[in-house]
């Protein structure tokens, strides 16, 4: 069956926000709209997961509904990982098949707003289950014909955050390097297909100018090369980047902390963006099509939690009950 896609842009806070959105699913008129009050969003390092919903488990699913039933948000909590090791797909499959509610519009992990439709339908022509949650959601949304959006900033929206910051251009690049590293390692882990080579023939100089270019500061080729990588991380991290052991580059590299090493601060404050670019998407999409269906890592729901219980009640805090319910295991 082909299906007929067009490209929505929608303005919103100085942000340009991607739908694509197919015949079958059209916004929903409403006069009262739903608003986030973004300052509620929380630092991980200050949340207590012991206090929230469905605690550590992973996958979850918790249900937001305001009190004239309007607007419904499922928010999964996902694991990351391979299809033969994730229950996540499960949930996806289950809540795709649910006869009770379908989403109108669904959002979902690893890929800025402003992705390129045809790229998603590249991703997802390459998902027999053997990929990572976002591209089997592209996938499920496809069939069941469903519109759908990545959330996360663009590169260059992360880049003129961190110049606000005082950040410079070596900062950028080499943050983007080492999350690319992370990402692109986990990508290997479960199979998925990835653009060019390897990850680790990626970061040599031949493949330099590619990943100046996906991190869309095209202009520095020539002006900022795999040495200059090469100076600022042993300068800023005090070691020196060894490519052919990059497998000592874990998470705790990006894990975002305001006291943290430099690449942890560095992260701080893309965390601060990428949370706030997030919940945009979250509040536009619910004002727009009512029933929004949401899969990100499990830690993020903590951070957006309160946001969410303000938005749905007016309360927040250990109010959740009132607004929401939740399955926390499968």
């Amino acid at each position: 069956m082909k299906y007929n896609f067009s490209l929505i842009i929608i303005f919103l806070n100085s942000c340009f926000f991607v739908f694509i959105e197919n015949v079958y699913a059209k916004p929903v008129s409403n006069s009262r709209s739903l608003r986030f009050d973004l300052s509620l969003i929380r630092q991980f390092e200050n949340i207590n997961m012991n206090k929230e919903p469905c605690r550590r488990v992973d996958p979850f699913v918790i249900r937001y509904s305001d009190k004239g039933n309007i607007y419904s948000l499922w928010y999964v909590g996902a694991r990351h990982g391979p299809v033969s090791q994730n229950p996540t797909f499960l949930v996806i499959d289950w809540l795709f098949q649910s006869q009770d509610w379908k989403p109108r519009v669904i959002i979902f992990e690893g890929y800025p707003h402003s992705f390129p439709a045809s790229e998603y339908k590249n991703k997802a022509s390459i998902c027999q289950r053997n990929c990572g949650e976002s591209e089997y959601l592209v996938y499920s949304a496809l069939k069941f014909r469903i519109p759908f959006t990545g959330a996360e900033p663009s590169p260059g929206e992360i880049r003129n955050h961190l110049y606000r910051k005082g950040y410079s251009d070596d900062d950028y690049i080499g943050l983007q390097v080492i999350r690319t590293i992370i990402s692109g390692r986990r990508k290997e882990e479960i199979r998925a297909i990835i653009p060019g080579r390897k990850i680790e023939e990626q970061i040599k100089q031949k493949s330099w100018n590619r990943l100046l270019r996906d991190f869309d500061v095209g202009e520095l080729i020539g002006k900022r090369g795999y040495k200059d990588f090469l100076k600022w991380f042993h300068h800023k991290l005090g070691k020196a980047f060894n490519i052919n052991n990059m497998m000592n580059i874990d998470r705790n590299y990006i894990r975002p902390h305001s006291t943290g090493n430099y690449t942890q601060r560095l992260s701080a404050y893309v965390d601060e963006l990428r949370e706030r670019t997030i919940l945009k998407i979250v509040e536009r999409s619910l004002n727009t099509y009512k029933k929004v269906l949401i899969v990100y890592g499990s830690s993020h729901h903590a951070k957006h939690r309160f946001v969410l219980e303000k938005a749905f009640s007016g309360s927040y805090g250990n109010e959740h009950e009132r607004v929401s319910s939740a399955v926390c295991s499968f």
